[in-house]
């Protein structure tokens, strides 16, 4: 599915600049969830995944009817309630891997969720 929250983390594609813009982009999504209490919502992640298809849908990568945007925002939508404290820590965290900050393994114990 286009527009859905998927990463893959990619060390040797990172540059400075692109460093700094992630992490600069990073901070004002933060900022944004902290101001807004709208921003993280099922109601408006659903509308951007809404303009997402239709962008994609402008530039020729995908073809959908009206109709199919709308079930599949219906089949895959995001509820009311979401775990906001996740989703901010998520962004720390992702934050921390491209600033460097975190300094783990592959076959690393994973205890950074309690930090």
């Amino acid at each position: 599915h286009y527009g859905c929250c998927q990463l893959e983390f990619r060390p040797n594609a990172l540059t400075y600049l692109r460093n700094e813009t992630i992490l600069h982009l990073l901070d004002n999504i933060k900022e944004k969830i902290s101001k807004d209490k709208d921003y993280l919502t099922g109601k408006h992640l659903n509308r951007l995944r809404r303009t997402v298809r239709k962008y994609l849908i402008g530039v020729n990568e995908i073809t959908m009817t009206e109709k199919e945007i709308e079930k599949d925002i219906l089949d895959g939508c995001y509820g009311d309630e979401l775990p906001v404290n996740n989703y901010q820590r998520g962004f720390d965290l992702l934050r921390n891997l491209i600033a460097g900050q975190l300094k783990y393994k592959v076959d690393t114990e994973i205890t950074y969720w309690d930090e």
